[in-house]
């Protein structure tokens, strides 16, 4: 990873200039979210739901529950709030990731049907009252994280090296064309078998 730590990983826009983020920082992102998911709990196997548009956020959130050893549930962010209710209890998960308002509103108004489901992590979270503690911001969750870092440096080292070729890593679930949705079970070994495939794993 160092040969590529100055080179874009991301690039998204602010305003009407693009913004890069290098290899190094991608990196420094995930292991936050990894580190903070496991201060709050979260256990290896445990399920993450991400219901967002695609942005950079949405990556470090996917990659670094992955690497936390936990398994990413991604919800289409145009599904109702039943189906997100519906993929969201059928994967019984802990924590979900929300882009803002309009997706946290889908869960909290089948909140009370979601009984696993302890924490919400909201990208952008201006104008909500984060005192409740079912809420918590993505820049308050990326401090906790690096507070944890500095005090264990190691910390992911064993979390990541436990991780098993056989490990679930994320479950997509099908839409609901003949039925409710199915969650097809992507292990390490199968997302390390694409990477191969197309040649983009390095040594």
């Amino acid at each position: 990873m160092s040969a590529y730590a100055t080179r874009p990983a991301l690039r998204h826009r602010v305003g009407s200039r693009w913004e890069t983020t290098t290899w190094a920082e991608y990196g420094e992102t995930i292991d936050r979210v990894a580190a903070a998911l496991g201060g709050l709990g979260l256990e290896p196997g445990d399920r993450v739901g991400l219901l967002s548009s695609n942005r950079r956020e949405w990556h470090f959130a996917d990659v670094g529950t992955i690497c936390g050893g936990a398994v990413t549930v991604p919800v289409y962010m145009t599904s109702s709030a039943a189906q997100v209710a519906y993929i969201l209890d059928h994967s019984e998960a802990r924590f979900c990731f929300v882009e803002g308002h309009e997706q946290l509103d889908k869960v909290l108004e089948s909140r009370h049907a979601l009984p696993h489901l302890e924490r919400v992590i909201m990208f952008e979270a201006d104008g909500c009252d984060l005192s409740d503690p079912f809420l918590i911001g993505w820049g308050d969750l990326c401090s906790l994280g690096e507070e944890r870092l500095a005090k264990e440096p190691a910390l992911l080292d064993d979390r990541v090296g436990s991780i098993r070729p056989a490990d679930l890593a994320t479950i997509v679930y099908t839409s609901e064309t003949t039925g409710p949705p199915k969650g097809a079970m992507i292990t390490h070994a199968n997302l390390i078998a694409t990477l191969d495939h197309q040649g983009l794993r390095r040594a």
